[in-house]
């Protein structure tokens, strides 16, 4: 379940934190890392409310991972903040 996105905005500093979260994990396991780039493209996408690409040709995995990161980030806060 998604929070509605204009009651949410959450920090670049807190995308750059869970990037390097995710990137450790993507190391330990593979010893790959998802891209910058398509990790925010797809963070500032669920932000902002875009719907999600049908496809996406460059960094899917990266930009998955960004998206799913910021959608668990908007569930939190918008738990926090309550009804």
């Amino acid at each position: 379940m998604s929070a509605p996105v204009d009651a949410v905005v959450l920090p670049l500093e807190l995308a750059l934190v869970r990037w390097s979260v995710v990137h450790r994990r993507w190391h330990d396991i593979g010893g790959d890392c998802p891209h910058l780039q398509g990790f925010l493209a797809g963070w500032f996408c669920r932000e902002i409310g875009a719907k999600p690409p049908v496809e996406v040709a460059r960094f899917r995995d990266s930009f998955n991972c960004g998206w799913r990161e910021a959608d668990d980030q908007i569930a939190i806060e918008s738990r926090r903040q309550g009804p």
